[in-house]
């Protein structure tokens, strides 16, 4: 597929096994562990930023390459895609996490995890919050959003994707900030957290790094959950971050932009592992 006439590209500037999956948005939030994270071992999450691309091959040549690395789940995020955009990204992506024996994870966007049947949804918690409100799951209530019909109302609204048991196919991971963030989570169908940001991210510029009291604290609140930290992490801090609860990493430009991805994902799994 060539996106150049099909997907928005900017330049920089800045096997799976299947599960059985029977809770629903509108039912008990305590949720089956996804088989991605059902392993025993540490969790190693990779997550895409094709911002920091100068050209769209490249980007996917990254993604190939990550895909194929010792990953436990690859995150399509790409939030600011129009929704055709978005899909005909996923298409690809899931494609090339099948081929190479990953698990793929949508973002935000859980009408095209329906549609191309692929259970793992990560959504931030105020989407999250929308999409499990029993009046909007029932009603399809209209819910505002920036780009027009948010991924919650895209989903409700859609005649094909209506029906109950196909949302009831979804697992849902989100992202926490703070204490408030991980409690809130208490209430909702989630499979796993991503806490963010431990230390300072390019990413995130300006904004200081939460610290590793902050992975603690939100293991503390959520012990039942996998906790997966976020935000500045690399080989010299894995360890730590490990140590103080998180049940493993996740990584952006780390893996963007790395020349072997798969020697980056072995050395990250030892840290672990220390």
């Amino acid at each position: 597929m060539n996106m150049h006439d099909t997907v928005s590209w900017h330049a920089p500037g800045h096997q799976h096994d299947e599960h059985s999956f029977s809770t629903g948005l509108d039912s008990h939030p305590t949720r089956p562990l996804p088989s991605f994270l059902a392993g025993g071992r540490r969790l190693l999450v990779a997550i895409t930023s094709r911002f920091l691309f100068s050209d769209e091959e490249s980007f996917w040549q990254q993604v190939r390459a990550t895909a194929s690395a010792d990953i436990d789940a690859f995150i399509l995020r790409e939030k600011d895609l129009s929704p055709e955009e978005y899909e005909r990204a996923a298409r690809r992506f899931v494609k090339v996490c099948d081929e190479c024996g990953t698990t793929p994870v949508i973002h935000s966007r859980p009408e095209v995890a329906l549609r191309l049947g692929k259970p793992f949804v990560q959504m931030p918690l105020p989407l999250l919050k929308e999409l499990s409100r029993d009046d909007d799951v029932r009603q399809g209530s209209p819910c505002s959003h920036r780009n027009g019909a948010s991924p919650a109302e895209t989903v409700l609204r859609s005649e094909s994707l209506s029906d109950e048991k196909k949302r009831r196919t979804l697992l849902f991971g989100t992202s926490v900030h703070s204490a408030q963030d991980a409690r809130d989570t208490r209430e909702l169908p989630v499979s796993w957290v991503i806490a963010s940001n431990v230390f300072p991210t390019d990413c995130k510029k300006g904004l200081p790094g939460r610290g590793l009291d902050f992975i603690a604290s939100m293991k503390a609140i959520r012990p039942d959950l996998p906790v997966i930290g976020l935000g500045g992490i690399g080989l010299d801090n894995t360890a730590s971050v490990v140590q103080s609860g998180a049940d493993g990493v996740a990584l952006m430009s780390g893996f963007m932009l790395s020349d072997d991805p798969a020697s980056l994902a072995n050395a990250l799994r030892r840290a672990m592992d220390s």
